[in-house]
């Protein structure tokens, strides 16, 4: 669910940080000012069209205006976010091992809509169908756009036996605060610790 008031705080302080009139803003989403005002006090809730537009104009990601990242500029890409969409968005669940079919249930999409944003799709899907595929697929809007290289924000792991995947799906672990970036072999001989603690674990879970 959005939080209209980080909405509403980020569009005013970026305005204000850019020295753009409410007017100005209206103007450039085809509103009156007083529609666009009830946006900065959180009395409207935006649609994705608009956030979208602002996210460009303003050069931050959509997940920042959202409040869902408090990182504001994403990187450069030479892509569109709409080629970079189809190819993360395939890339993502084929590495899940979902069928179009199975993500198109966990949707509540058609399979047909899930091969159209793959491939033939002209336009970027609204922000309540980005926010389902994320969900899905266990990732984020920013990385499906392209807005970020994080496939997914923070994983918490819960069961000794998630480890495995945690491990092969990070590029960094972080303890007591401090992160560090994990390279492939620094990947391997993590996971070989794992398999033989795993091992050990299950030995002292049998019942006796």
């Amino acid at each position: 669910m959005v939080d209209k008031k980080i909405v509403a705080e980020r569009l005013k302080l970026l305005r204000e940080d850019k020295n753009v009139t409410q007017d100005e803003l209206a103007e450039l989403l085809h509103i009156k000012r007083p529609t666009y005002a009830r946006y900065e006090t959180a009395d409207n809730e935006m649609d994705y069209a608009k956030l979208n537009k602002l996210a460009d104009f303003f050069q931050v990601s959509i997940d920042y205006l959202l409040g869902r990242t408090d990182i504001p500029y994403p990187p450069q890409k030479d892509e569109s976010s709409l080629d970079i969409f189809k190819k993360r968005l395939n890339r993502l669940r084929v590495a899940k091992g979902m069928t179009v079919e199975a993500l198109a249930e966990a949707t509540s999409l058609t399979p047909y809509r899930i091969q159209q944003l793959e491939s033939t799709s002209q336009h970027l899907p609204g922000r309540q169908t980005l926010d389902r595929l994320a969900d899905a697929l266990g990732s984020t809007t920013d990385y499906l756009l392209g807005l970020t290289d994080e496939p997914r924000d923070e994983i918490y792991v819960t069961s000794p036996r998630d480890f495995p995947a945690f491990i092969k799906d990070s590029r960094a672990i972080e303890f007591y605060g401090s992160k560090y970036k994990l390279n492939e072999k620094q990947r391997e001989e993590m996971l070989k610790f794992v398999d033989v603690f795993l091992k050990t674990y299950a030995e002292e879970d049998e019942p006796k």
